[in-house]
């Protein structure tokens, strides 16, 4: 957009728009910066942006929390990210919970569980910092 400063405007204003959206954006109870982007991503997979019910926000939530606690305890070792064995350990450990009898049930979750971890491992490391904190 070099040098087009109203092309410009307009992209900030589409992001300075979405902040706002995610500010207002429910989060049922879940740590709006450090567990939501979890939610939303497993939220935009197994259910396609569509409306839950109470017992799939209850669900998702759980999920949520699951995978959380369950990455800050593993990654939380010194040198994690450098180290290819204890991510394969997470990666173990989010395959079988995501394939738990608690969450096997959900939409899409044996089709999808692999793309999931993915998803789930990129966020683990852009967000690194916040899901170690205490």
């Amino acid at each position: 957009f070099k040098g087009n400063w109203q092309r410009i405007y307009e992209e900030l204003e589409k992001l300075r728009q979405r902040i706002k959206d995610r500010e207002r954006e429910e989060t049922y109870g879940v740590d709006r910066k450090r567990q939501m982007p979890l939610f939303r991503v497993l939220r935009s997979k197994l259910f396609e942006g569509r409306e839950l019910t109470e017992e799939e926000i209850s669900r998702l939530v759980n999920l949520t929390q699951n995978i959380f606690n369950l990455l800050r305890v593993e990654s939380s070792t010194i040198g994690f990210w450098d180290n290819i064995p204890p991510q394969n350990r997470l990666k173990a450990e989010l395959q079988r919970l995501l394939l738990s009898e608690d969450f096997i049930k959900l939409p899409g979750m044996t089709g999808k569980y692999s793309e999931m971890i993915t998803g789930i491992m990129e966020i683990a490391r852009t967000h690194h910092h916040l899901i170690i904190k205490n």
